[in-house]
């Protein structure tokens, strides 16, 4: 058994990164920068104050720190304060930066939204539904084309659930559940918002100006959710 290490913070230092070494932050927590050039801390939080991570993430970092999977940010340590887990430390390159389709070139965005793709297979083959399949998710290396997953702690794993739903993943389950269909179905409107093409509302003629005849089945079941069948809409992209 690969037993995860656990790095001992105390309540000056936690303030002090959650409030001057903030990178980035969403909804459940703030990730922090301790400037050591290998990583970044995820501390969950209640506005600027830390809490105790959920069980249900406690669980699957650890069992993420074992698998050391590719194409994912990976879990390095938990982070604990006064004996309670806040969070966990990540790795970190700082070449790879956040997926932005409309600041780079055609042919890159349809290279990092492919490999994404193969990131998502990969991962269903270990049981994992990501599904907070979304641009700020996806880290980019636009040197080497490498793609890393980010966010790690809010997939479902196995039994383990995800933590928290998006908008159009919560539309999605309240028809069909979390199913093996559902990172694809993220993905194609990852891809479709990545082309500033809206999935409900877009003009025929700007479809196919990006996708090929055969993407209108995929659009037809993105639009009817029960009718969807799993097929990743960027393999129809036009390659020009």
């Amino acid at each position: 058994m690969l037993y995860m290490p656990n790095l001992k913070l105390k309540p000056e230092e936690v303030k002090r990164l959650m409030t001057s070494s903030i990178l980035d932050f969403g909804a459940e927590a703030i990730i922090c920068n301790p400037d050591n050039g290998r990583s970044l801390y995820k501390i969950f939080r209640n506005d600027r104050n830390p809490i105790t991570m959920s069980e249900n993430k406690a669980k699957k970092i650890a069992q993420l720190y074992r698998k050391r999977l590719s194409g994912t940010v990976h879990p390095i340590s938990t982070i604990s304060m006064n004996g309670e887990l806040i969070g966990y430390e990540m790795t970190y390159n700082p070449e790879y930066i956040v997926f932005e389709p409309f600041q780079i070139p055609r042919d890159e965005t349809i290279h990092f939204l492919e490999k994404s793709k193969e990131i998502l297979q990969n991962l269903s083959q270990e049981g994992i539904v990501y599904g907070d399949v979304a641009k700020r998710n996806i880290l980019v290396n636009r040197r080497t084309g490498q793609v890393k997953f980010c966010d790690m702690d809010n997939i479902q794993l196995g039994a383990l659930p995800i933590d928290l739903f998006p908008r159009a993943l919560k539309e999605y389950s309240a028809i069909r559940g979390i199913d093996s269909c559902a990172d694809a179905y993220m993905h194609s409107l990852m891809t479709l918002h990545s082309f500033d093409l809206d999935e409900n509302y877009c003009f025929q003629s700007e479809f196919d100006y990006h996708f090929t005849k055969q993407a209108k089945k995929v659009l037809f079941g993105i639009r009817n959710k029960e009718k969807y069948n799993g097929e990743y809409i960027v393999q129809y992209v036009k390659k020009r």
